[in-house]
């Protein structure tokens, strides 16, 4: 029997290569997808992926002759026709289809992903695993696409009265930020610089979203992250699409965005946190990765508080000090249900709530924190160093805090220890109150 494999480092995936037909009208999608594979040991028998409710229809090696599949209903383990020795690549093709898939939004008139991504096509959950991508949606003729990477020129045509649309990444990311919408767009597009702007939404002309005040805090944040990260934008053109709905999801080069979420465009002090949070995460989250889930503070702490020093920048120290009152009491949530574990913490939340109450609202506090006692200067240089240093990469938390500690004036062991790995520090927001190494 072979030997079954985890997904851990027995294999790397390389590329991912899907032709994902879009039904609206069952909410379900098909797909014929090649994977491209690389052995990290001698004897490779097997390569698995979680299922995630995904029905496997058929697999098949690079030669085209089928493969078999091992017994568990959780899985798809695919055997390999023959083992594979140590940097040995194969690819293997999986045709499936999932009806009503976690992660995707369906409507009348379009669909979206909205994260869970190897719950709509097969691939390694890790953020570790970073591959290259494909994504060809076949879809109506009278939807536009926008997906992860950028349009293949010419790719675009009909095929049995469906227009088949080729996006290409050509970077290696995490498959977590794979995405693609469909939908009834409008494509605007703005210069700044040497990166072109584009906003895609429904009734642009008749829409309460006013595009022009979107360009301008979109384009006023790209400059400020380009400032801060010490190094050009990583995208020649960064999308923001507009649906319908709360959600805020990063992908490899474009940005999900709820109109729900856009309210604060067009009123008097025309603050919007999603579009430099999803934004933010081009450079932090995108560029650079977290190393493992426990680590993920640095891509979402990150995104918040880098969110809270733009508003800062443009609206004021007033703004900033708002936005940290706002992760205060969010971060609330946790410690009322006695759940104010360190953010680099590694087991099982009672829930998405408390989760999101530690990664992202703690994780933001931690780098107000920080800032206050690095003092301004040395923070943002370490700030720069680190993004620049780990550009394309993958990081830790250790490595986080070697970057910041070899730029600090002050030893950090003590608040890397408290906030970071260890245990929570003595809050008094049970009190209501920021404790003082917080407050701005």
């Amino acid at each position: 029997m072979p030997r079954a494999v985890a997904d851990g480092r027995d294999y790397e995936v390389l590329d991912y290569d899907n032709e994902i037909e879009v039904d609206l009208k069952m909410k379900q999608i098909k797909d014929r997808e090649r994977i491209r594979v690389r052995s990290l040991q001698d004897n490779l028998e097997q390569v698995g992926f979680p299922r995630n409710g995904i029905d496997v229809v058929a697999l098949r090696s690079e030669a085209g002759a089928p493969l078999s599949r091992g017994p568990s209903i959780d899985r798809v383990d695919v055997r390999l026709s023959k083992p594979l020795r140590r940097n040995q690549i194969t690819t293997i093709a999986v045709d499936y289809q999932a009806t009503r898939p976690k992660g995707v939004e369906f409507g009348a008139r379009g669909a979206y992903t909205s994260f869970f991504t190897c719950h709509w096509m097969i691939c390694r959950e890790g953020p570790d695993d970073r591959a290259t991508s494909q994504l060809t949606i076949v879809a109506p003729p009278d939807l536009t696409v926008v997906a992860s990477g950028e349009p293949v020129p010419r790719s675009a045509g009909l095929v049995n009265g469906r227009r088949r649309t080729v996006w290409r990444e050509r970077t290696p990311y995490s498959s977590y930020l794979f995405a693609f919408a469909v939908g009834h767009f409008t494509r605007v597009a703005e210069r700044h610089g040497e990166v072109t702007l584009e906003i895609y939404m429904e009734d642009v002309d008749h829409h309460p979203i006013p595009v022009r005040q979107m360009f301008e805090q979109t384009a006023a944040a790209l400059d400020f992250f380009v400032h801060k990260a010490g190094q050009s934008f990583p995208r020649r053109v960064y999308r923001q699409v507009i649906v319908d709905g709360d959600v805020a999801q990063e992908a490899t080069s474009f940005s999900i965005l709820g109109r729900e979420l856009l309210t604060g465009l067009g009123t008097p002090s025309g603050r919007t946190w999603v579009i430099s949070h999803e934004l933010a995460h081009q450079f932090w989250g995108n560029l650079i990765t977290c190393r493992r889930w426990a680590d993920f503070w640095l891509n979402e702490g990150m995104a918040v508080f880098m969110a809270a020093a733009f508003d800062e920048h443009r609206w004021g120290r007033s703004a900033y000090e708002e936005d940290l009152r706002g992760a205060r009491e969010r971060f609330q949530v946790a410690v009322n249900v006695g759940f104010d574990v360190p953010i680099a913490f590694t087991g099982d939340y009672p829930s998405l709530r408390v989760k999101c109450a530690i990664v992202y609202s703690k994780g933001c506090l931690f780098l107000a924190t920080l800032r206050t006692a690095m003092g301004d200067g040395p923070f943002w240089a370490a700030l720069a160093t680190y993004s620049r240093s780990y550009a394309g990469r993958l990081v830790s938390s250790e490595e986080f805090e070697r970057v910041f500690a070899s730029a600090s004036p002050t030893d950090l062991g003590d608040l890397f220890r408290t906030w970071v790995y260890e245990h929570a520090p003595n809050r008094s927001e049970t009190t209501g109150k920021a404790p003082a190494e917080a407050r701005p």
